[in-house]
């Protein structure tokens, strides 16, 4: 069990450390994307008994993480989303359409 809680606080301090390079957002769901990971890994290991059930949800939550990186990574969708919706990735919470560009991290400078 020290070994378990060991390897526990390691990651819990290199979680703060990677923090200091990559968003809140980005970190939570690479943690959700390992989980995923996690749960294959003890389906081949433990010969857990596989439901319909199980493989949506793994399959959804590997599906929007992989979606969460390539819009994360890809400038030029996230314009053609933003031009699409009005602008609404780029205004600050509660700012009416038509009106100036927040400082959002996809404002333009």
């Amino acid at each position: 069990m020290t070994g378990t809680a060991a390897l526990g606080g390691a990651r819990a301090g290199a979680q703060v450390i990677v923090l200091n390079y990559v968003s809140a957002t980005s970190m939570s769901t690479l943690n959700t994307f390992m989980q995923a990971i996690n749960i294959l890994l003890g389906i081949l290991i433990q010969h857990t008994p596989v439901t319909p059930f199980l493989v949506v949800g793994v399959a959804l939550v590997i599906v929007f993480a992989l979606l969460y990186g390539v819009l994360k990574t890809n400038k030029p969708i996230l314009d053609a989303v933003d031009s699409v919706t009005d602008g609404c990735l780029k205004r600050a919470p509660g700012t009416p359409a038509g009106e100036a560009v927040g400082d959002g991290p996809y404002a333009k400078a």
